[in-house]
């Protein structure tokens, strides 16, 4: 269950990068193929203008060449199809296509002086009769064509306006889709890494305690995915060694309460004979001192015998190296600051009063 989320997790935030970066790229290729566009028209205008330029010069040196010149027949007609191959260029591009545009009224103009100029030659045909109305025909034409070098110039201008604004309109959108989806991967793989770690420091502070012999520690973790198992084995664990722990303390209880009973009628016998010593001797002060003593012992005996009625825990203490031993006043002693530890009563009978009197 645990993998199958961090895979689905895992899974999901990969697939999101992948296609995020997958529109990123189709969105700038887009635009990046429409700036080459624009390039490209660029080009061609320029190119297609500079053309129809040159082509009409060629025409206007064969028109307004000298009375006295020989005419080129050949080079007038190759001038004359340059023309009319310049301006069949120049109507294959949309702007001079738009029926409501500036530039289709320039360019239509264009088309028919450039006509009735290159018609114009030689002489003899109609059109142009003399120099002064070619000379003036071709600056009207030098005229409409610079008019439509500025409208070229400012539609490539516009339309590299257009798409730059677009481009960076782009890339600012790309950049905080970016920021957001980084931002959002991390959410995602912190909460990954907390959902991991919450319980995984659970369990080992709950086994550090365990260690410690402190078995009413419980772990609290909410989910049926491998850790709400590891945490039920736990407190199963938990349980059991609980329990155990108490069936030893009950068995040692009751081997102590079966001890002081035994132990708490010697002890009253052994007091009962050394009242009688001490009414027969008369007060002897040594003897009163020896039975001090001797009493001194037979009371040890007995709260050590009476400490293991109380036990709470077992604690061993190293006795010699190698042996350990059972520590009394540890092993009665409680860890809940709640629960006050419990004294053992005197229960010793016919207990010896001596003195020296």
């Amino acid at each position: 269950m645990l993998r199958r989320k961090l895979l689905t997790r895992i899974g999901l935030l990969i697939g999101v990068l992948v296609c995020g970066a997958v529109v990123a790229v189709v969105l700038l290729q887009r635009v990046v193929h429409n700036i080459d566009r624009v390039d490209q028209d660029t080009a061609f205008l320029t190119d297609s203008i500079n053309d129809l330029s040159a082509a009409i010069y060629a025409l206007e040196i064969q028109r307004l060449a000298e009375n006295d010149a020989v005419p080129d027949p050949s080079a007038a007609i190759e001038a004359e199809l340059d023309v009319e191959s310049a301006i069949a260029t120049l109507a294959t591009h949309p702007i001079t296509q738009a029926p409501d545009g500036q530039a289709a009224e320039v360019f239509a103009r264009i088309a028919t002086l450039a006509s009735g100029f290159a018609k114009g030659y030689p002489q003899n045909q109609s059109g142009f009769t003399d120099d002064a109305q070619a000379l003036a025909a071709t600056i009207v034409l030098r005229g409409e064509i610079r008019n439509l070098e500025q409208i070229a110039a400012a539609y490539v201008s516009e339309e590299r306006s257009h798409f730059g604004g677009h481009f960076r309109l782009l890339v600012l959108g790309l950049t905080l889709a970016a920021i957001v989806m980084v931002n959002a991967s991390v959410v995602v793989l912190l909460h990954t890494v907390f959902m991991i770690l919450r319980p995984v420091e659970q369990l080992v502070e709950a086994s550090r305690e365990l260690a410690q012999e402190r078995f009413d520690v419980r772990v609290q973790i909410d989910g049926d995915d491998e850790f709400g198992e590891l945490a039920h084995a736990y407190n199963h664990l938990a349980e059991q060694l609980a329990a155990n722990e108490e069936r030893k303390m009950d068995t040692l209880r009751q081997v102590a309460v079966a001890l002081n009973h035994d132990l708490n009628n010697t002890l009253s016998a052994i007091e009962l004979e050394l009242r009688l010593v001490d009414r027969q001797t008369g007060g002897n002060p040594r003897l009163a001192e020896r039975f001090q003593r001797m009493h001194a012992s037979l009371d040890r005996v007995a709260k050590a015998v009476r400490s293991l009625t109380m036990v709470r825990r077992i604690v061993l203490t190293e006795y010699m190296p190698g042996q350990m031993m059972l520590d009394l006043e540890k092993s009665i002693t409680t860890d809940d600051p709640n629960q006050p530890t419990p004294k053992p009563g005197n229960t010793t009978q016919g207990r010896l009063e001596v003195s020296s009197s």
